[in-house]
């Protein structure tokens, strides 16, 4: 038993797809099937070097085994649907690109074998197969300088001889022979290689010196349809294996070792959380007699079709017709296919499920069953498709072609209705949440773009006191406003004028007083009334008035 619970891990089995050297470049031969099927048979080899397909390969995957789970090696047709390419440094992917697929087993029982890649695009460092890609870029070049190319007045201008050097409207400024390189530019026809439109433009590696680019997979299966935490896995060892990542939190070894061998599978009706190095995983796994496990955005789906257009995918889909689902892109395939295959519960789809097509196996396609695939395509669907009573989606440009039989689904209008109230309801709540989202950042931006209060320190009070007008004048030195502070000052000394005389009387008023008050008798006048005495003022007196007439006491 504890050999058992130690083999059901969250990840089965972490694999590396890629150019193997020992083998080379080999053509990928499941181009072929598709080109007998578009009717251009041989379009791979007629391609410049930089642009056909090629063979790829399992590299490594760990572990060697697991007991009851073998490791599926045809999962290489699935992370590589269209075979490996080369890029140069103009026209190679900025972001790796993630797509999921899943592996149906030909057992009893259907089991389902889920997978996700992430493929990213390094530098070939090997000098044999830059060597190699260089000698076959040559070749091609020779090839297609040596075809006859119409004269440009048409209308019986004949055809010019193979070799430019031998034909009469020969360039004397063309001194190389085809083929051949001179200051680091290849000699190519000018009908081919002067094209205005620069994304038809081909791709050619005429110089070893010069860096190309190789797409390899990063691939992890699983036992669950887990879509984003898959994506976080793959891109977290993108993180670590870059060369731009400047700081290594955990070595590549321990990261993959703790995700095969230490991340347990949750049990139904569980959630599991765990955080290593600051990456945090999260996969919620709905009881047995809940809803499916389901980690696609749904949503997205009615990004791409209309609701009309998807009830009738889904009637052909209830009533087990041909459906081809087709797209340049592998996620949107698996999306559509997944979605249809989820809604129809408690239901179960099991007929033949592929959602990716490998191109080796496009001749299932004319199979007399009913079948749920996707195509894979690069530039068209071949027409030879469209002739057959299948139910075809193109994804990208939302055409549907179904057949002529095909009921109306049950009360479509009420179904219609309701599945855009839905659909309304949820892209109002998520703008909401959307904007709620901002609005925080918003605060959060602002409320740490304020600098800090400094702290105000008042200094000590020395022993010399200064008056308030010093005070006043000191900080006047931080104002501009010169008139102000001459008013600011005028009134100060108006305010202080009144309070000195008002002090004077005062004085004035005590002396009165006290003069009265130590005189042994008062003197009336002939009507009796009190006369003034004429005691002299004091000295403290006369000196306080002198100060209080210039404007200033001591």
């Amino acid at each position: 038993m504890a050999a058992m619970a130690s083999e059901l891990t969250l990840v089965d089995y972490f694999a590396v797809i890629g150019l193997d050297k020992n083998i080379g470049l080999r053509l990928d031969p499941s181009l072929e099937v598709l080109a007998e099927l578009s009717g251009t048979s041989g379009a791979n080899e007629r391609l410049p070097p930089l642009e056909r397909t090629y063979e790829a390969k399992i590299l490594a995957h760990f572990p060697e085994k697991r007991r009851g789970h073998p490791f599926l090696h045809e999962i290489s047709s699935l992370c590589m649907p269209k075979g490996l390419k080369f890029y140069t440094e103009k026209n190679v992917p900025m972001l790796p690109h993630f797509h999921s697929f899943v592996v149906i087993k030909g057992n009893k029982d259907g089991t389902r074998v889920n997978g996700c890649a992430l493929t990213i695009y390094e530098e070939v460092k090997d000098e044999l197969i830059r060597q190699t890609m260089f000698d076959l870029q040559m070749e091609h070049v020779k090839e297609i300088s040596a075809v006859p190319t119409p004269s440009r007045g048409g209308g019986g201008g004949g055809e010019k001889s193979s070799s430019p050097l031998m034909s009469s409207n020969y360039d004397s400024r063309i001194r190389q022979q085809p083929g051949t390189i001179s200051s680091g530019n290849h000699t190519m026809p000018r009908h081919i290689s002067a094209k205005k439109n620069r994304s038809k433009r081909i791709s050619y590696y005429d110089n070893i010196s010069k860096p190309i680019f190789v797409a390899k997979c990063l691939c992890v299966l699983t036992r669950i349809p887990m879509v984003f935490t898959s994506e976080k896995i793959l891109r977290t060892i993108a993180d670590i294996i870059s060369k731009n990542h400047a700081i290594l939190p955990i070595p590549l070894e321990s990261f993959i070792y703790w995700i095969l061998h230490e991340v347990p599978l949750p049990v139904h009706g569980t959630t599991f959380q765990l955080n290593y190095n600051s990456i945090d995983l999260i996969v919620i796994r709905p009881h047995l007699y809940e809803l499916p496990y389901f980690d696609y955005p749904l949503q997205q789906m009615f990004n791409y079709i209309s609701i009309e257009k998807f009830l009738k995918l889904f009637t052909c889909f209830m009533l087990e017709h041909q459906i081809l689902l087709c797209s340049k892109y592998m996620d949107r395939l698996m999306l559509i296919a997944e979605s249809l295959s989820t809604l129809v519960f408690p239901f179960r789809w099991q007929l033949t499920y592929v959602p990716i097509l490998p191109y080796s196996q496009l001749k299932f396609i004319e199979a007399p069953v009913p079948y749920l695939m996707g195509l894979c395509y690069d530039d068209f669907i071949p027409d030879q498709i469209y002739q057959s009573n299948v139910c075809i989606l193109d994804i990208d440009t939302g055409k549907l072609d179904f057949p002529e039989d095909v009921p109306q689904f049950p009360k479509y209008r009420q179904v219609s209705d309701e599945i855009h109230k839905i659909i309304t309801h949820c892209q109002e709540s998520f703008a909401k949440q959307k904007r709620q989202q901002n609005f925080e950042a918003t605060i959060n931006n602002s409320e740490s773009s304020i600098p800090p209060i400094p702290k105000v320190v008042m200094r000590k009070k020395v022993g010399n006191k200064r008056d308030d007008l010093w005070s006043m004048k000191r900080m006047s030195r931080s104002f501009d406003n010169h008139d102000s502070l001459k008013a600011a000052e005028d009134v100060y000394r108006h305010q202080r004028e009144q309070e000195q005389q008002a002090a004077a009387a005062l004085v004035l008023q005590e002396d009165d007083d006290n003069r009265n008050s130590n005189s042994p008798a008062r003197m009336t006048d002939d009507d009796g009334y009190e006369t003034a005495s004429q005691s002299p003022i004091s000295a403290e007196t006369q000196v306080y008035f002198q100060y209080a007439n210039k404007g200033f006491l001591i």
